[in-house]
């Protein structure tokens, strides 16, 4: 099914023939009601304390463009905070939050992941004196580099294990 015109469309001229007879009108779409709403950017990566302006959309069941008129924002608290015109701003405590961002208007609400980051990478220490390699790996840890610190660490451990027999 393909989206229908969005509401600020200009009206569509329809004309009808039967029997010799035709008729013209001009027709214009409106929405229909609410069905989904879509926050941009659906992912933000900020620095505690900084500020990222989110975006809402809302569409109907044909796709339609329906206006937000009573959108609600709201933000995870830990996540940091955000005012009613989508401008979210980091709180302090580092973290990934999937659904840190909400946007809501009556029964259909939308939400937007947040992670908050300054840069480093978080790592549990290696402890290579006892001629063992020991980490706790409980805990998700991102690193800048794609995640692959953790594991290069590990096998420089085992590697080092191995050499001291």
């Amino acid at each position: 099914m393909q989206p229908g015109p969005s509401p600020a469309s200009s009206p569509e001229t329809v004309k009808l023939r039967a029997s010799g007879l035709s008729v013209t009108a001009s027709v214009e779409v409106e929405p229909g009601p609410l069905n989904a709403i879509a926050i941009t950017p659906n992912h933000a990566t900020l620095k505690p304390g900084e500020a990222r302006q989110f975006v809402a959309a809302g569409t109907d069941s044909w796709g339609n463009n329906v206006a937000l008129s009573s959108l609600v924002w709201s933000a995870e608290s830990d996540a940091g905070t955000i005012d009613q015109k989508g401008l979210f701003t980091a709180g302090t405590t580092k973290g990934d939050w999937p659904a840190g961002v909400k946007a809501k208007m009556g029964s259909i609400s939308a939400s937007a992941g947040v992670l908050i980051s300054d840069g480093t990478t978080d790592v549990d220490p290696i402890d290579l004196d006892d001629g063992g390699c020991s980490c706790a790996l409980g805990a998700e840890r991102r690193s800048e580099a794609g995640g692959l610190l953790l594991p290069l660490l590990l096998v420089l451990g085992l590697a080092l294990r191995r050499r001291r027999r």
